[in-house]
């Protein structure tokens, strides 16, 4: 890992050894770049989706570790944007250092494509009428030539088998990294969970969209996990609201007696709690 401590070396490790023991291995990366970035074009997908295009010369040589990649996103909260030491590999950490005046606001999002031709990243940002976090208000008001942070982490889905009965859940914040891995292998079994019809947006073959309306996030998406048909599921992937996530893993354990070493699951965010 060149310039990280021995001590930020054995923490990753061990990190990502004490998460294989109770989930699906993930993608790590060994270096985490980090390089600033400039809004290119901004475009909505809905009336709560903006795709962003970013791009950095950097991202011409930069390569994904797995189809659902993700980075924090490192927002200035006035002025220049500064960027915490690169030596650290807790990304948080070295934010925490930086004076308050200057320190970024850091959000976690998917790397939707990457076109290393023209050296440019998609990221797709859900805005949530009821919510007021640095992101969403920060991809809102965002307009090309903006400038924010990059900074590399890694992806959590690794790809399977041929033959292997997949089986991904989420909601709408985990539908560009759902999309992206459907299109890297097509087959799997997927739903999603959205508020109603208007999160819509055009998705790879074989998503199966529910509504929640005004039910606590999550439930729809485990009623349709539970009504599936007895099948014998050799990976699952279940990524977005913190009760979502884990009440599907919960299902899938108790119910259907997946070990638990092949579900990869992600609280993207908790209801009424900010996540940094």
């Amino acid at each position: 890992m060149g310039t990280y401590s021995a001590l930020d070396q054995f923490q990753h490790k061990v990190i990502g050894k004490v998460a294989s023991l109770v989930m699906a291995s993930v993608n790590q990366r060994d270096r985490f770049e980090q390089f600033p970035m400039t809004v290119a074009r901004v475009v909505a997908l809905n009336d709560h989706l903006r795709r962003i295009t970013f791009h950095a010369p950097e991202f011409a040589r930069w390569r994904t570790s797995g189809a659902d990649e993700y980075f924090g996103l490192l927002m200035p909260r006035g002025g220049e944007l500064a960027f915490p030491v690169a030596e650290r590999i807790n990304v948080r950490a070295a934010i925490a250092k930086l004076p308050a005046a200057t320190r970024p606001d850091l959000r976690w999002y998917t790397v939707r494509a990457l076109r290393t031709e023209v050296a440019e990243i998609d990221v797709d940002f859900v805005l949530h009428a009821d919510a007021h976090g640095p992101g969403s208000t920060w991809a809102a008001a965002a307009e090309p030539g903006a400038v924010a942070g990059f900074r590399a982490c890694g992806s959590t889905y690794r790809e399977q088998p041929a033959g292997h009965a997949r089986l991904l859940v989420g909601d709408e914040t985990a539908l560009p990294a759902l999309s992206a891995i459907l299109e890297a292998q097509p087959g799997a079994r997927a739903i999603v969970e959205v508020p109603d019809e208007s999160y819509l947006t055009p998705v790879p073959d074989g998503v199966e969209f529910v509504y929640r309306g005004s039910d606590e996030p999550g439930s729809r998406a485990l009623e349709a996990v539970a009504a599936l048909p007895p099948e014998d599921f050799d990976y699952a992937w279940a990524c977005g609201e913190s009760s979502l996530a884990t009440s599907v893993r919960r299902h899938l354990v108790k119910e259907r007696g997946l070990d638990r070493r092949k579900i990869m699951f992600s609280g993207y965010w908790k209801r009424g709690q900010a996540r940094t």
